[in-house]
C-alpha cells in the first residue's frame, strides 16, 4: 500500500497551540480489573500531540499540581533508525518550545547548560526569544559535559554539584533533557 507522506515537524517559532478536536475514541476494551477502558488511536501529529500534552499540564496546574513530567516521543518512530543525536537533540527543542508557547506567564525553555544553550540558540537563528512569553535559558553556569546525558536520575546528582542559576523574570520552567539515546 502507498504511505502518505511524514506529517510536518512543528516549526521553532510556532504561535499559540492549536485548538484541535480531540483523538477520536476507540471502542471500550475490557481492562486488567475487567472494567472498561476506553483507547485512543495516538495523535495524527505532533502538533495535535502537543496541544492534547499543553491542556492536559494546563488542568493539572489549576487543580493545583506544581511539578509535572511530559515526555514527547522526539521523532516519528520510522525516523528513529536514521537519526543523529543532533536530531533528536532538535526535536526534543522543537517539541519543548511549542509546549512552552501554549502555557500562561513567561516561560523559561531550559537547556542544562551554557553549551547546549549555545546549540539552541544555533537552532533558533540565534535569538532566546522563541515567542511572545517563552526564552531560552541555561539552567547552570559553566559545562555539565562531565555528567552524562542519560535521563532523569542524573538531574538530582547534576543539581547537587553545580550552581543552578534561575530566570527570575519565568513563571513557569520547562525543561529540555536529551534523551538517553544520545
Amino acid at each position: 500500500p502507498a504511505s502518505s507522506p511524514p506529517p510536518p515537524e512543528p516549526a521553532l517559532r510556532a504561535s499559540a497551540p492549536p485548538e484541535a478536536a480531540p483523538a477520536p475514541e476507540a471502542p471500550a476494551s475490557p481492562g486488567a480489573d475487567g472494567g472498561g477502558e476506553v483507547l485512543t488511536p495516538p495523535p495524527p501529529s505532533f502538533r495535535v500531540l502537543i496541544g492534547q500534552a499543553q491542556r492536559a499540564a494546563l488542568a493539572a496546574i489549576q487543580d493545583g499540581l506544581p511539578l509535572l513530567e511530559v515526555e514527547f516521543p522526539p521523532l516519528p518512530s520510522r525516523r528513529l533508525a536514521d537519526c543523529t543525536p543532533q536530531d533528536l537533540r532538535d526535536a526534543n527543542l522543537r517539541h519543548a518550545v511549542r509546549f512552552a508557547q501554549g502555557l500562561p506567564g513567561q516561560v523559561a525553555v531550559a537547556v542544562p547548560d551554557q553549551a547546549a544553550l549555545t546549540e539552541a540558540l544555533a537552532a533558533t537563528g540565534g535569538s532566546a526569544a522563541v515567542g511572545d512569553s517563552a526564552r531560552l535559558h541555561a539552567l547552570t553556569i559553566g559545562d555539565t559535559s562531565e555528567y552524562p546525558e542519560s535521563g532523569i536520575p542524573v538531574i538530582g546528582k547534576w543539581f547537587s554539584r553545580r550552581r543552578v542559576r534561575p530566570a527570575p523574570w519565568a513563571d513557569a520552567y520547562v525543561v529540555v533533557w536529551s534523551s538517553a539515546g544520545d
